[in-house]
């Protein structure tokens, strides 16, 4: 693992990911989402919880991020920052130690730079900053909003930054000076698109979307280049609609887009379809310029940025149609790639920290438990209206090809990481040791032919660790394994044929379909947990001795279903 003691932190924090690395480094070195979840047993009967835990290793009391999305359906999942900015402040500390002190394996005093929203209550910054002081205890801290970090990377004196995310933050910077009186909120954001994209795609496919997926999803929307072209788009012929068909893949589920790729994001431009009375977008942009002398009014036209998640395809073409068509002065729109503007404002951040007299503004803990809220002012950098020159620091490459087997102490360290896993995907461990994809897969590689590690390449990119190669301890694992698989069938069993006895007694038609049909639900996925529960062995597994472990389960799996479709009465 990489130790940068002589580097500023730089921590990201908004209402969906956390994004952490280090000043100078053009990404962060990783992104989580910002949620965690605590194990209820409220809608799960303890024998699947115990087969469900055994599977995927729910043995912590709280669950980070992915790990926590991935168990969902075992967790109750809580943000620890929610819509309104409230923070619950031991959730968030122990989401940032996790991922400081865990994950990134950073130890003693750092000096820390942290990102946030734009528009926020006082209240937030303050706990946010006692999180960041109580938490780690940092040599330094400075605060940023994103919007601002945003035009930090842009490498401009002057910028009119549209920053969309969970709001969209509307931010004025002249020559290096934030015009805060102008600043504004525009009222349609990213939840906004997620609501409008989730009933679109789920009324046509048939299934309800996590954020993440829509995430996913979000990043192919696209932007017509005028109302008139939408419109005809959704009169358009078969042939022509098919060629802009995407499909995805949620939970198993075939999800399909076509339309709606453009649907969802002609929001910002006809607000009356999601039954909003505000100003299209543009308009909106022009009357917050209106309000400038038309000098520097000029100036922020020909350097309007779109950060954040405003990367649809065709979005800067559309605001600079519109805006030409009603304004005679010279117009820029910038868009930033989709990939590059998930991570821009972190960029911007990593850029400031990185210049050498940065560290002078930094607020020490002392200063601010001594002198309290006074301190508040000088904690956010913005309020200081300081412009340092940074269009000479150059941002480095995060992925170095450092070679993990040089170093034993990375290579305890990815065991021990392993370890807690068994399967884990190349991309994770790329970004948690910093390496990039196919390097991590040649390390690897070379470790197993060196024997130092025990494990194989899976496909997609998947990596299976194995606990031991000794025979016996294998032996002893597999018959835990298949003791284990016989006595929750067995439970199971039991548990199953109870639910049946009691759908045999529902009378109404319409209660025991719905039932029924929960039933049959459950039963599928008891028996796909089973199978995964093999398929995930922290042991190599033969198929011969798959069939073999599972052929209790199976059977009675049939004997189920059997009674199951004696018992319909239609």
């Amino acid at each position: 693992m990489v130790k940068l003691v002589s580097k500023v932190i730089i921590l990201d924090i908004n209402l969906e990911y956390i994004k952490v690395g280090f000043s100078g480094e053009e990404k962060p070195r990783l992104i989580m989402p910002n949620i965690v979840g605590i194990p209820s047993q409220s809608h799960l009967d303890e024998v699947m919880k115990q087969l469900y835990f055994k599977d995927v290793k729910l043995t912590k009391e709280i669950y980070f991020g992915k790990e926590a999305i991935d168990n969902r359906f075992n967790l109750k999942l809580i943000r620890p920052i929610d819509l309104d900015y409230n923070i619950n402040r031991e959730l968030l500390s122990k989401l940032l130690a996790n991922i400081i002190f865990n994950l990134l394996d950073i130890k003693g005093r750092q000096y820390y730079v942290v990102t946030h929203p734009l528009f926020v209550p006082n209240q937030f910054i303050q706990d946010l900053a006692k999180i960041i002081f109580e938490t780690f205890n940092p040599s330094g801290l400075i605060l940023l909003s994103e919007p601002y970090s945003t035009y930090l990377a842009t490498n401009r004196e002057t910028g009119l930054i549209v920053y969309l995310d969970t709001t969209t933050q509307v931010l004025p910077v002249w020559k290096g000076t934030i015009l805060e009186q102008q600043a504004n909120i525009y009222d349609i954001s990213l939840l906004d698109l997620k609501e409008s994209l989730d009933v679109l795609v789920s009324s046509r496919n048939g299934v309800v979307l996590s954020d993440y997926a829509l995430e996913q999803i979000s990043r192919y929307c696209l932007v017509a280049s005028s109302r008139d072209e939408f419109e005809n788009l959704t009169k358009g012929n078969l042939d022509h609609i098919s060629k802009l068909e995407r499909e995805f893949h949620f939970n198993e589920k075939r999800v399909l887009i076509d339309l709606e790729r453009y649907a969802v994001t002609e929001m910002f431009f006809n607000p009356v379809l999601i039954g909003k009375d505000i100003l299209p977008l543009p308009e909106f942009l022009s009357s917050i310029l209106e309000n400038f002398d038309r000098n520097i009014r000029r100036d922020f036209y020909l350097s309007i940025i779109l950060g954040g998640r405003a990367c649809f395809q065709g979005m800067d073409e559309r605001i600079l149609n519109v805006l030409r068509n009603s304004i005679n002065i010279e117009i820029n729109v910038k868009r930033f790639h989709p990939d590059y503007s998930n991570i821009i404002e972190w960029s911007g951040a990593s850029k400031l920290s990185a210049h050498p007299d940065f560290i002078n503004f930094m607020v020490s803990p002392t200063e601010f438990f001594e002198e309290g809220l006074q301190v508040m002012d000088r904690i956010r950098f913005e309020k200081h209206n300081v412009n340092l020159n940074l269009k000479e620091i150059k941002l480095l490459p995060v992925f170095k090809t450092i070679r993990l087997e040089e170093s034993p102490d990375s290579v305890n360290k990815l065991i021990q990481f392993l370890k807690q896993y068994v399967t884990v995907d190349l991309k994770i461990l790329s970004e948690i040791f910093s390496v990039d994809k196919e390097e991590m897969k040649k390390t690897l590689v070379s470790l197993i032919n060196k024997d130092q590690l025990k494990g194989e390449l899976l496909e997609n990119d998947q990596f299976k660790y194995w606990i031991t190669n000794n025979p016996q301890e294998i032996e002893k694992l597999k018959k835990s394994l298949k003791i284990t698989v016989q006595q929750s069938s067995e439970v199971l069993h039991k548990h199953f044929i109870q639910r049946l006895n009691n759908l045999k007694e529902i009378k109404n038609l319409k209660t025991f379909r719905a039932r029924a049909d929960e039933f049959s639900k459950k039963l599928s996925s008891s028996n796909e947990k089973m199978n995964l529960l093999i398929k995930k062995s922290p042991i190599p597994i033969s198929s011969d001795e798959t069939r073999e472990y599972l052929k209790y389960w199976h059977n009675l799996y049939r004997d189920i279903q059997i009674k199951f479709k004696k018992a319909t009465p239609f």
